[in-house]
């Protein structure tokens, strides 16, 4: 059979992607002009969309609302929304909008801080709490799901390396011109 001219070859070790996502994806994975930013992209993407699809039809938690209270969960003292912008890197309009659910949902709680009366400060409720307990085992199993490729000593190099991405977040963070 004569080969396709307009389905980009695919390299073996991707076929289970071309066959899940498309040709075109695995070929883009294969090679591009930004290659490891394009995998960085497509696995993120691959993770957290069926994740918080799952989180918005079952606990009714979207994406933003659930970044606000991972956030919540991770802080030692009372954070603002503005902390939780910096942390996540999203925009400041989504974490507000997320801010207002999960207070409608009585989810977490906004106050002002005590110390500086200019800060409201967010705390997560009980409720709040029992939902992201109820989300956390989905995202560690789907994690492990997508580990399951790499050998230990793979994984503790793959966090290695993405903690020294993290790391060198500074120097790179700013918009692009």
């Amino acid at each position: 059979m004569p080969k396709d001219d307009r389905q980009p070859d695919v390299d073996p070790a991707l076929a289970d992607v071309a066959a899940r996502f498309g040709p075109l994806a695995a070929q883009m994975l294969r090679d591009n002009p930004v290659r490891d930013v394009w995998r960085l992209s497509f696995v993120a993407n691959v993770f957290t969309g069926p994740l918080y699809k799952a989180f918005e039809e079952g606990e009714g938690v979207s994406r933003g609302e659930f970044l606000v209270l991972f956030c919540l969960s991770q802080a030692t003292d009372g954070l603002t929304a503005q902390d939780v912008c910096l942390a996540t890197g999203r925009p400041k309009n989504s974490i507000s909008r997320a801010v207002t659910g999960l207070i409608q949902k009585s989810l977490i709680r906004r106050s002002v801080s005590a110390a500086d009366r200019r800060r409201k400060e967010l705390a997560m409720t009980p409720q709040g709490r029992a939902v992201l307990d109820r989300l956390l085992p989905q995202t560690s199993a789907r994690e492990s799901a997508m580990l399951a490729p790499l050998s230990g000593a793979e994984r503790a190099t793959l966090s290695a390396l993405l903690m020294k991405i993290a790391a060198g977040a500074p120097a790179w963070a700013d918009d692009p011109e």
